[in-house]
């Protein structure tokens, strides 16, 4: 209820809401269908994140893509701002945020950590560290989108990582808003805190995307 709210809320309006169901038992279907007409309801089962966002960007012609998962929030004028930036660099093909993560008591929301992101000309350094930003902090074009293949259905948990490098690597030009306009919602019940499980793929992107691209005097 509240991300969509968060949705709604938006300052820059989006075109179209898609809702990715993924076999949820918790009647969010229901709850999201309820919205009537504005919200565009899709019914799949145990196909995780990345093929339902893959399937998502299928479902659509708009120009431009903004991923938000069910617990997250953006701030009111988080689609304004990036439309901003991008209007002012119109080579680019992704805009990016920093986040604020925060927990929620009850009604009460308590904001933690901002986690911020560095300016566009410092982010292949930066992406050669880690993710960098999620995906719900990003406005991508989705003919960009789409012509890197979206998100590797094989990855489970850092699939967001792989996705930036390789657009990195073909040439993708990215900007930046560096307020934090994404609210990441902190919980008991993460997927991603299975460390060993994201350590095994974080190995395997960096040894893909990084090490070929390192100088040979330090790549050991």
């Amino acid at each position: 209820r509240e991300t969509l709210q968060s949705v709604f809320n938006q300052t820059h309006q989006p075109d179209e809401i898609l809702v990715i169901d993924d076999g949820s038992t918790d009647g969010t279907a229901a709850f999201a269908e309820s919205f009537g007409p504005k919200v565009r309801v899709f019914h799949r089962s145990q196909q995780r994140q990345a093929s339902n966002r893959n399937f998502g960007a299928e479902q659509t012609s708009c120009e431009w893509l903004a991923f938000l998962d069910h617990d997250d929030l953006w701030e009111p004028n988080k689609l304004e701002r990036q439309m901003e930036e991008l209007s002012r660099h119109p080579d680019a093909d992704l805009c990016y945020t920093a986040r604020v993560n925060f927990v929620q008591d009850g009604d009460t929301f308590r904001r933690g950590k901002i986690i911020s992101v560095p300016p566009a000309q410092d982010i292949q350094r930066s992406l050669y560290v880690n993710t960098t930003f999620m995906p719900g902090s990003v406005l991508i074009r989705r003919s960009a989108y789409l012509a890197a293949g979206g998100f590797d259905p094989k990855l489970k948990l850092v699939e967001d990582w792989d996705l930036w490098l390789r657009l990195l690597h073909s040439g993708t030009r990215f900007a930046v808003c560096p307020e934090p306009l994404l609210l990441h919602r902190i919980h008991a019940n993460m997927q991603s805190k299975n460390a060993m499980a994201a350590l095994a793929e974080v190995k395997q992107i960096y040894r893909r995307h990084v090490l070929p691209h390192l100088p040979k005097a330090t790549r050991w």
